[in-house]
């Protein structure tokens, strides 16, 4: 008998703050998330963005967590991507202040699941978009390296 794996067993986040869009407190944190397979689904988003928000005080959080890489197909299996905490610093804009692993899995059903850990820090919350949204003012983590460099 096969073991049922993360695409059937994983747990949901539907929180509306997680949302690219939300700028408005109060401010959460995911350092109190329990690590493990996770979907996100709901009026929020389905995915993790794979470009940083752009600003401080999105996703309900003061430091937004997106994804640097982009998702898998079902092909890939479980891939492993770096989570970045996106921060400013007076004019200096650090796309991927903190980083660390998560892994990311695409499944059948056309979704995503992601095996998160708990954020380093309480000012940090994982962010989410819907698959047909854009990012608006984004900027990749490469296009910010090479701005900084000129």
């Amino acid at each position: 008998m096969a073991t049922a794996g993360p695409c059937d067993e994983y747990s949901e986040l539907s929180d509306t703050w997680r949302s690219v869009k939300n700028y408005t407190p109060p401010l959460f944190c995911d350092r109190g998330l329990t690590a493990g397979w996770y979907r996100f689904t709901g009026p929020a988003g389905d995915r993790i963005p794979t470009v940083n928000p752009g600003s401080l005080l999105r996703c309900g959080t003061t430091a937004p967590v997106w994804m640097n890489g982009p998702h898998p197909s079902i092909a890939d299996g479980v891939v492993t991507r770096q989570a970045c905490t996106f921060w400013t610093f007076w004019n200096a804009v650090e796309p991927c202040y903190n980083s660390w692993n998560i892994q990311v899995l695409a499944c059948p059903g056309g979704f995503y699941v992601y095996y998160l850990t708990p954020t380093p820090y309480c000012s940090y919350a994982y962010c989410v978009e819907n698959a047909h949204d854009t990012v608006d003012a984004t900027v990749t983590m490469a296009t910010a390296i090479s701005n900084r460099r000129g």
